[in-house]
């Protein structure tokens, strides 16, 4: 049993089943243009979706992350 739990498919069709209720319940089908995604997020994971992240970088210093947070709220 804990295997199934753990199989990302099953994953993916619960997921896509309470995706399908909500599009059925808001009656918007174009929302299912939006599975591709789901589907990446759950089965194939190709898609790098933190890409703002950069992976081993250190961190900025305590100023300039400020900085740049005071920066893009201005601009925002």
């Amino acid at each position: 049993m804990k295997k199934i739990f753990s199989n990302r498919y099953f994953k993916f069709s619960v997921a896509f089943a309470a995706f399908l209720l909500f599009i059925i319940w808001i009656g918007n089908y174009w929302w299912l243009l939006l599975s591709p995604i789901l589907f990446d997020l759950y089965v194939t994971k190709r898609v790098h979706w933190a890409f703002w992240k950069k992976k081993g970088v250190e961190k900025q210093p305590y100023l300039r992350e400020w900085a740049d947070a005071i920066i893009f709220a201005v601009v925002a």
